[in-house]
């Protein structure tokens, strides 16, 4: 993990990142992020997690950054696959997709927050409504960079809808990955001070895992239906040929690799015997989890054949895949609670009152 920057330019109600580090983007010269850099990669680091809220946040400074890394991993035998966050918007902003793509920074967690523009008009999430974001993760997609989706049930504007919308939206957004919650107001954030004045606030303690707690009280459900709700968009998007067909879709999007990415290997598909181990785990896990998973993994292994190219990302996609089922069982809830519309209104939500 490293940063390269601080603060984010935007005023998202529920956001922490401007309360924290400001609204003024400050950056490390690009000097000293190739000396960090250089650094990482003599202790045998492959792949990093660049943890700035927004490294896109000041386009300019963003560009600069972005090709100062591209070209020191060039200059690598063994290049640093990146991880980060950004906004939306670096898919409209003439080369910066791309050129996150040449750097070799293919993995990026985006808010996409909601489909719902009135949600996002109100959260202050205005970066979002000025294009089209499922264009702009088709677009991401198609330049090589595998989308991570931030998503949020439990806006004001959200009613009992906005789950059936929310799986329907994602599912033809075609992000494998999609990391999902529920609504949270932060200490310090506008969205929380707010919902304090209106007495909408519920005090948990330790209350910070929103995919499986909120101190939100939604304002056109209940806080049982919100959490039924989320539980049975979760069931839904993490089915497993729901998430089949989704990794389907982006791979159709997806470039030949770059002479780069070529070169890239994970640490572990450099030992010989911890690529094994991986293997074997995966393997295990999905021949032993049913008849489903294991149809779903045959169809799976298919897959990985067609786009052997992106290999690695693949296999990538599997592990998520387990991880999210593992947390829906963690939770108690894996296929036990499903997305019925006609059902929220009806069905008791007291099981998820405590």
């Amino acid at each position: 993990y490293k940063r390269q920057g601080r603060g984010c330019p935007f005023m998202c109600d529920f956001c922490t990142s401007r309360v924290l580090y400001g609204g003024t983007m400050r950056y490390k010269t690009n000097e000293q992020i190739i000396a960090e850099l250089e650094q990482l990669h003599n202790l045998g680091y492959r792949g990093i997690f660049i943890l700035d809220d927004n490294l896109a946040g000041e386009h300019t400074r963003a560009r600069e950054i972005v090709m100062a890394i591209r070209d020191w991993n060039n200059s690598k035998k063994e290049p640093v696959m990146f991880s980060t966050n950004a906004s939306v918007d670096i898919a409209t902003q003439s080369d910066l997709g791309q050129l996150f793509s040449e750097a070799l920074i293919t993995n990026v967690f985006v808010g996409i927050e909601t489909p719902s523009s009135d949600s996002l008009a109100g959260a202050g999430k205005y970066q979002n409504l000025k294009s089209d974001v499922m264009g702009d993760v088709e677009a991401l997609h198609g330049v090589g960079i595998d989308v991570a989706a931030g998503i949020m049930v439990g806006f004001d504007d959200d009613d009992l809808s906005i789950f059936r919308r929310q799986a329907d939206f994602l599912q033809k957004l075609s992000t494998p990955v999609i990391f999902a919650g529920m609504m949270l107001a932060p200490e310090g954030t506008k969205l929380k001070e707010r919902l304090m004045g209106e007495g909408r606030i519920i005090e948990i303690e330790g209350c910070g895992d929103h995919t499986r707690e909120t101190n939100v009280i939604p304002k056109q459900m209940t806080q049982g239906q919100l959490k039924q709700g989320y539980f049975g968009m979760m069931n839904e998007l993490y089915d497993e040929f729901n998430f089949l067909d989704r990794v389907r879709g982006a791979l159709e999007r997806y470039p030949d690799p770059s002479p780069l990415s070529r070169r890239y290997k994970p640490r572990e598909a450099r030992k010989v015997f911890k690529l094994i181990s991986v293997m074997y785990q995966l393997l295990f896990y999905y021949i032993t989890g049913g008849r489903r998973l294991l149809t779903m993994f045959i169809h799976y292994l298919g897959v990985m054949v067609k786009h052997r190219k992106h290999v690695f990302t693949v296999i990538y996609w599997l592990i998520a895949y387990k991880h999210f089922r593992e947390m829906l069982k963690g939770h108690g809830v894996f296929k036990k609670v499903r997305l019925e519309d006609e059902a929220y209104e009806s069905r008791s939500s007291a099981v998820y009152d405590k």
